[in-house]
């Protein structure tokens, strides 16, 4: 948002006063007392209730507040009084972005860039709110007049890579990163999204190296102050302390590299969610899976699992364990019954949609419906993973009862890997089943958005991480339909000798 032209106001007797009010009302609004300043442009407006600088004045004060209603009110007051300014339509719109208003952040953008076809600003804000409402090219083409008409503005540039990134341009999108790290080389987000750019992308040098900039502005990923981090020291002899960071699926994903960790000399310890305790205490070369309340060791090292990778050089070409990792004892003789009950029939778990909280799960989860069509498939029994209130997805489904159900909702993580190690094929969305499928080498196929999590990359059909893997991608459009189909026809390829 830009700081309002402070304007003369109407003659009269009061307009030396009325000024005084109006410099000293902003003064305080950018010394950081927007209560004070609101105070004082309340009293220059019932002075001259058609002042509209007051009123686009206060829209700012009380925006800073963080009193959106108000805020808008008033700027709508300013715009009605006075509706050939630009930078109130400007300054407005991006308060009814702010606000969550995006149609209307649109509307009055629009205003703007009618008094000002080449604003910069205006371009920015009508820009995020089409983001906002998933219009990716209506958006990227916004941003890409902002950087036309300001080239300078880092963040002009670091959204229209986000844009390009959201519809595959992996390689436009990384010029923009780029562009904006130029502009400002200190800023830690831009460094975030070029590392997850350049890791999407299969540059894993430098991508972990900004990847490593999460730390800049995420501080509840910071470890102990006591103990050092490590960044490649000599190992031999030593003990290292290993740490979860962000989803169950990343931290199942990445505690593979416990393995060369004590490969190089080093006792490693993890502490971990209790669920998880005990299926990653099989992983290679850990010596104690510690829950969050057990007290842990004095170790010379730390580090959370995340950062692991950066420090052991680790790319496509020296993948740790990609055969799987994870061990699974044996299934319970009820539910192995149970599987044995569908005879000769092709075992499939199925997963549609991730944690209902997670940034980007409107792109990556599906609905129940959408991978109905396998219930229709000859020789292959489903059977269900999906856990939380979605599963109700399927049971409200009229063909509910041809799915055995795996999981209940107090479902260990062990008694999971144990069932799914039984089972022929896993078909899962990008989650932590994924995960946990793949780090037991057991045969997956997971189905990602056309823009996906960067650790499966941006194109192909394998993963370097887990050798069982196989990937459906979506192609340019973002339905799931062509790729249920894909994966159909590659279930009928496998049970064409059943």
């Amino acid at each position: 948002m830009c700081d309002l032209l402070l304007e003369q106001p109407e003659a009269g007797v009061t307009a030396a006063q009325i000024q005084g009010t109006l410099e000293e009302a902003r003064s305080l609004r950018r010394g950081d007392d927007p209560l004070q300043a609101s105070r004082l442009l309340i009293k220059v407006i019932r002075q001259d209730p058609t002042h509209h600088y007051a009123y686009a004045e206060l829209a700012v004060s009380l925006f800073t507040l963080g009193l959106m209603d108000r805020a808008i009110g008033a700027f709508r007051e300013a715009v009605r009084i006075k509706d050939d300014n630009e930078l109130y339509f400007v300054n407005f719109s991006a308060i009814l972005h702010h606000a969550g208003h995006f149609e209307e952040c649109i509307k009055i953008g629009m205003k703007a860039l009618e008094l000002n076809p080449a604003s910069g600003l205006a371009h920015m804000n009508l820009g995020l709110s089409h983001f906002s409402l998933r219009h990716w090219e209506k958006g990227i083409y916004h941003f890409e007049q902002a950087v036309q008409y300001n080239p300078n503005n880092s963040g002009a540039w670091m959204n229209l890579g986000l844009g390009y990134e959201n519809l595959a341009r992996d390689e436009e999108a990384e010029g923009c990163f780029e562009r904006a790290l130029k502009l400002e080389p200190q800023n830690s987000e831009i460094k975030l999204s070029l590392g997850i750019n350049r890791l999407k992308n299969g540059h894993f040098k430098e991508g972990w190296k900004y990847f490593s900039s999460r730390f800049d502005f995420k501080p509840a990923l910071n470890l102990r102050d006591d103990i050092e981090l490590w960044t490649g020291q000599n190992l031999s002899g030593k003990t290292i302390h290993l740490y979860p960071e962000q989803g169950l699926g990343d931290l199942v994903q990445f505690i593979r590299f416990a393995k060369t960790l004590n490969d190089q000399g080093a006792r490693v310890f993890a502490t971990v969610p209790r669920r998880l305790k005990e299926l990653l205490a099989t992983v290679p070369g850990i010596e104690r899976c510690l829950a969050p309340d057990e007290q842990a060791p004095v170790c010379d090292f730390q580090s959370t699992v995340m950062e692991l990778p950066r420090w052991l050089g680790i790319d496509a070409s020296n993948m740790v364990l990609p055969q799987g990792y994870l061990e699974a004892p044996a299934l319970s003789l009820e539910k192995r019954t149970k599987l044995e009950s569908v005879g000769d029939n092709l075992k499939v778990g199925v997963v549609w949609a991730g944690n209902p909280s997670h940034i980007n799960d409107s792109r990556r989860s599906m609905c129940f419906d959408d991978i109905a069509p396998l219930l229709n498939i000859e020789k292959i029994t489903l059977v269900n993973l999906q856990m939380g209130e979605r599963a109700n997805q399927l049971w409200d489904h009229p063909q509910a009862q041809a799915v055995i159900n795996g999981v209940e909702e107090d479902v260990s993580a062990l008694n999971t890997a144990s069932l799914v190690k039984e089972l022929d094929l896993v078909i899962t969305v990008d989650t932590y089943v994924a995960h946990l499928c793949g780090a037991l080498g057991v045969p997956t196929w997971v189905l990602v958005a056309r823009n996906p999590d960067w650790r499966w990359l941006g194109k192909g059909s394998e993963s370097a991480w887990y050798k069982s893997v196989r990937l459906f991608r979506q192609g340019e459009s973002s339905s799931w339909g062509p790729v249920v189909t894909e994966v159909i026809e590659a279930i009928a390829e496998m049970t064409l000798d059943r």
